[in-house]
């Protein structure tokens, strides 16, 4: 059988060489998958019909119009054809104004490349106006020039034309980019674009004013407005298009007042970073997500290859890097990645490759058993809380080892995870961790120590613990102490030569400590004396964001975010950075072999003075 490599449409995963493998060709980037084009044919039973070579399509489209104006019947019969198929439609009625490509004739007949095929009929597939399709939010990331907004006005116009009553909110962060005249960028201007230029047999009796177009035959609207932080508050619509939403400083209020406007809501963006609420609704399982990346465009992909990094390139993106200033806008319009297109920590080329060497799926998946002065058992389940990724002994345990456990706490509240992550300070290796976001800092704190004591080491005492003692912190060590537990990490002064140990249990955060933590975090990552194979807490490295001299979760940056239940804040990056410190200072160091220097040099004298001397020295 063979595999079939061209990405889906709704994969996020940019092209890139990988050791061992096959590069993806220019006709595996620029086609669709297999299943896709079923899906477009069986939606579109028309667009069989039409042929896409641009001579044969123009002369396919004037035989069309002949037909349509020799009787009503026959005109008629194409109304109906396009009613039951958008791309046939879009391929043999529809124009486009493209003057960087046709500059000489900048009015070009729309004929759709095959990712923008998936895209329409994505598009209006979750308007769910056909048979057999439902009503669905649709999300897409796209690079610049791909034609989504074309595609996604075009859609909603072929909606308006052929369903009655259907109606539609066009919004953008700025009024003059919803309609301005004489402006292509503007949404209206495309809409009035597309109907200038159709045959009588489909142009309806309409009316438009700015912002508003209505279609008098059937009684179809759609209207536009910039976004405030009421858009769309209180009215129920067919569909809504929110363009470049990720520019939009208003996105997250637009989001909340739109919330119930519409359940076909599509939201079209080029990424401005992750701080955004373009970025946030990509993590919502509930919405249909596309990804338009360079490479599935026939135009931009020709003379496509692979640079030294392994990473896809072809003239237009050396056009594209000679053009922009600067790395984030070449990252946001060329390579549509939102964790490079802000004030992103991480490199996520540090991150993508320690995932590609070391993130594997757990061993096993479950969660801990424990009682007041029982053993804790750990009872694999499939599902749980608890990941482990250490092979485990007869009786369910770690081997014996020196074990840390790094810990960050919630309220329990359900608003964010408390975490824990286990990690063998012998290798540097993760070998577990949990994350739940309904266990109470007194609760979290009992399961901690039972934890500790589970992951025994080599003496058969409990593994050593470090946990974040702001906010909820203060709870859980307190519990912590009761429970007769005592090694656990006190608070250093980090800024002096001697990092003096304080009477203050935890570790204690403020934005020069977390500077310091999440540093050293990065750098052990990059270098591999921290291995962590858990995807997902990798993944939220690339949400940690520098704002001035502070790093910040990006979900902290959005005041008006609403935050519940299985969102992720960041908390198990914390855990993980508080292992990776104390695993690193407790890690053995390799035996070098050296040279004994002669007694009277000036080496020989140094040692003979830490000889007497001992750890005094270092006080």
């Amino acid at each position: 059988m063979t595999t079939v490599r061209t990405p889906s449409i709704n994969s996020k995963k940019r092209p890139r060489l990988l050791a061992g493998e096959e590069p993806l060709t220019y006709e595996e980037l620029t086609t669709i998958r297999p299943e896709e084009r079923a899906q477009v044919e069986a939606m579109c039973p028309h667009l069989y019909l039409v042929p896409r070579e641009l001579e044969a399509n123009l002369l396919f489209r004037e035989q069309a119009l002949g037909h349509g104006r020799s009787s009503k019947r026959a005109g008629d019969e194409l109304w109906n054809m396009c009613r039951q198929d958008p791309v046939f439609f879009f391929n043999v009625f529809l124009w486009t104004y493209a003057p960087d490509y046709h500059s000489k004739q900048p009015e070009w007949p729309f004929i759709t490349w095959e990712f923008q095929d998936v895209l329409v009929e994505r598009v209006t597939r979750n308007m769910g106006l056909l048979p057999d399709t439902a009503r669905r939010a649709t999300r897409i990331s796209k690079v610049r020039d791909m034609g989504a907004s074309w595609c996604c006005v075009g859609a909603d116009m072929w909606a308006w034309l052929f369903y009655g009553y259907t109606s539609f909110l066009w919004t953008s962060r700025k009024t003059d980019y919803v309609d301005k005249t004489g402006d292509p960028k503007s949404l209206f201007w495309k809409a009035r674009f597309i109907l200038d230029r159709l045959p009588s047999f489909l142009l309806p009796r309409y009316h438009y004013i700015k912002l508003h177009l209505t279609n008098l035959d059937n009684g179809a609207t759609i209207d536009g407005e910039s976004t405030t932080e009421d858009t769309g508050r209180g009215g129920h619509v067919t569909g809504s298009l929110r363009d470049e939403h990720a520019a939009d400083p208003m996105g997250m209020q637009s989001l909340a007042a739109g919330a119930s406007t519409t359940q076909s809501e599509v939201w079209n963006s080029t990424t401005r970073g992750i701080g955004t609420a373009f970025h946030a609704l990509g993590r919502d399982p509930q919405i249909e997500h596309i990804y338009l990346h360079w490479t599935r465009h026939p135009g931009k992909c020709k003379g496509l290859y692979y640079d030294n990094e392994g990473v896809a390139q072809s003239p237009w993106t050396k056009r594209m890097e000679a053009v922009l200033p600067n790395k984030v806008l070449y990252a946001q319009e060329v390579e549509g990645d939102d964790t490079q297109a802000g004030g992103q920590y991480f490199d996520a080329r540090v991150i993508q490759r320690h995932k590609d060497d070391h993130a594997t799926p757990p061993l096993a998946v479950g969660d801990m058993e424990y009682g007041a002065g029982e053993k804790a058992v750990f009872c694999p389940a499939g599902r749980g809380a608890f990941s482990v990724w250490g092979e485990l002994d007869s009786a369910g345990g770690l081997p014996r080892d020196s074990y840390t456990i790094g810990i960050d706490v919630s309220g329990g509240v359900g608003a964010s995870d408390s975490t824990m992550a286990i990690a063998s300070n012998t290798t540097g290796l993760k070998v577990a961790e949990f994350a739940s976001n309904y266990i109470l800092p007194t609760e979290f704190a009992a399961l901690a120590v039972a934890t500790a004591r589970w992951a025994k080491n080599e003496d058969g005492g409990p593994a050593f613990m470090a946990w974040e003692a702001n906010g909820p912190g203060g709870l859980f060590g307190e519990a912590v102490q009761r429970l007769g537990f005592s090694n656990y990490f006190f608070q250093r002064r980090e800024d002096t030569v001697t990092r003096r140990q304080s009477d203050k249990p935890g570790w204690w955060s403020d934005a020069d400590s977390k500077l310091r933590l999440i540093g050293m975090y990065a750098q052990a990552l990059r270098d591999d004396t921290f291995i962590n194979p858990s995807e997902v807490s990798l993944y939220q490295c690339l949400e940690y964001v520098q704002v001035g001299g502070a790093i910040v979760h990006m979900g902290s940056l959005d005041k008006t975010a609403k935050h519940g239940a299985g969102q992720e804040h960041g908390d198990r990056v914390i855990a993980d950075a508080l292992c990776c410190m104390i695993t690193r200072e407790r890690r053995a160091p390799k035996q070098k072999t050296i040279e004994t220097a002669p007694a009277n040099s000036l080496a020989g004298r140094r040692r003979a003075y830490l000889a007497g001397h001992g750890d005094e020295y270092f006080k």
